[in-house]
This record gives C-alpha cells, structure tokens and sequence, in this order.
C-alpha cells in the first residue's frame, strides 16, 4: 500500500428499516429509517487505527483512511 499499511479493510453497511406501534389493535407511529457508513481498518506493524465515515464514495472512503 502506498502509505505504508501491510493490510486493509473497509466495512460497508446500507440497512434500512420500518417500525410500527401498535396500540389496542390501532396503529400510534410508523416510523422509517436508513443507516448507512463505512469503517476502514489500516494495520501497520503491532497497530491498528479505524476510522469511520458516512460518506461512501470514493472520496470519502479515502480521506477516512487518510485520517488513520
């Protein structure tokens, strides 16, 4: 790797979700949501730094993994 890293790793997630309350057989609240981001792991010698980002492109992957 160019800046000196023996291994490399980054975790994606793109999970969305939709919850329902129910009360008395009535529905009170729906409520949707989406939770996405990225963690890059860079592993140089004995350490280890992460770093984590939301922002998913290519961009910002790479500045995540620059601020390990």
């Amino acid at each position: 790797m160019r800046t000196g890293g023996e291994f490399a790793e980054v975790f994606v997630e793109d999970r969305r979700g939709i919850s329902a309350l129910f009360d008395d057989g009535r529905v009170e609240e729906l409520t949707s949501g989406r939770d996405r981001g990225a963690g890059v792991r860079v592993v140089v010698g004995d350490t280890t730094g992460f770093a984590h980002t939301a922002d998913l492109s290519r961009t910002g992957l790479r500045a995540a993994a620059q601020m390990i």
